[in-house]
């Protein structure tokens, strides 16, 4: 599964957290992709759902994970706003974090794909910023006044500060395609480095599920055919 998570804190909450859960069941190249909000009240400490939708047909490793979360977060703003928890909707956010990471289940401590903060400085008539420190590092100035600055607001803004290639809201992105190889004997498969960047700690992750008859040079430049089609149906 993929998860994001938000935490944040705000003139009205000390510790908000809201959750975005994306699952799948069934092992074709495109599928239905399950999204579950979760969100946590000011009562309870731990989250309980508030909502659940659905992508149909999404080819998944089409795209960076942060923008299926942004896919997700329009889907929870336009189509299921009434079960927006009021702690999302009020309050001006002081900082917000924002992970997505990569877990098999619930127990798994996961890989992390993606790690983004925010930080406004009330005091600087709203100038802010968004810090990305995984993968890689970026930073982005922003300036949000107090009217959006609640916490889904924010979220909307951080998660699209990621700069996706080509990403259409109102369209799903082709399947992945990456075309495989032959060598003298047959053996199918496909070189890394044409493997889009954001899919390679999963694979990596995928891979060491399994026995691994590559020898260490092979590992490290190309990848099994099958091993690949069966890892992009996967999430």
């Amino acid at each position: 599964m993929i998860r994001a998570n938000f935490r944040f804190t705000s003139d009205l909450v000390e510790s908000g957290r809201f959750e975005i859960e994306f699952t799948t069941k069934n092992r074709r190249l495109l599928k239905p992709v399950w999204i579950t909000f979760k969100a946590k009240d000011a009562i309870h400490t731990t989250l309980s759902t508030v909502g659940k939708a659905r992508i149909s047909e999404y080819p998944l490793w089409s795209e960076q994970p942060a923008a299926l979360v942004l896919r997700a977060l329009h889907l929870w703003r336009m189509t299921y706003f009434s079960s927006i928890p009021h702690a999302l909707g009020n309050g001006v956010v002081r900082t917000m974090d924002v992970t997505i990471q990569h877990q098999h289940d619930d127990d798994d401590r996961g890989l992390e794909l993606m790690a983004l903060s925010f930080i406004r400085r009330s005091e600087l008539d709203g100038i802010c910023a968004v810090n990305q420190t995984a993968p890689g590092r970026a930073y982005w100035p922003m300036s949000i006044d107090d009217f959006h600055a609640v916490p889904f607001a924010v979220a909307l803004k951080v998660v699209a500060q990621v700069r996706h290639a080509d990403f259409n809201l109102h369209e799903l992105p082709s399947p992945l395609s990456v075309c495989p190889h032959t060598d003298n004997e047959g053996n199918r498969y496909v070189l890394r480095d044409e493997i889009p960047y954001y899919a390679l700690p999963a694979l990596d992750r995928f891979n060491r599920q399994y026995h691994q008859d590559d020898s260490p040079v092979q590992a490290e430049h190309i990848v099994p055919a099958r091993r690949w089609d069966d890892f992009l149906k996967t999430i």
